[in-house]
């Protein structure tokens, strides 16, 4: 258990780093603004605790495009 929590602290904490070098190319992409809008009005409403692994798989898209809406997602909800 304490290998697994170890490995899930160690996965974000590279993800993070990730996703801020890489962000702003993903979201220049034209399809990004579409597909942040359906997360936030189709499968949010659906399933509002939707992990990147499951959100990469529902839109085809990479990992790392995943994290990167449900980040701006929950961010763009926690500034209204």
């Amino acid at each position: 258990m304490a290998y697994e929590q170890f490995q899930n602290t160690t996965t974000k904490q590279k993800n993070t780093s990730i996703i801020n070098s890489d962000g702003n190319i993903i979201r220049n992409n034209p399809l990004y603004k579409g597909q942040l809008a359906y997360l936030k009005e189709i499968i949010l409403s659906d399933c509002p605790d939707i992990d990147a692994n499951l959100l990469s798989e529902k839109l085809d898209v990479s990992f790392m495009t995943a994290q990167i809406l449900l980040s701006d997602c929950h961010q763009k909800e926690l500034e209204k």
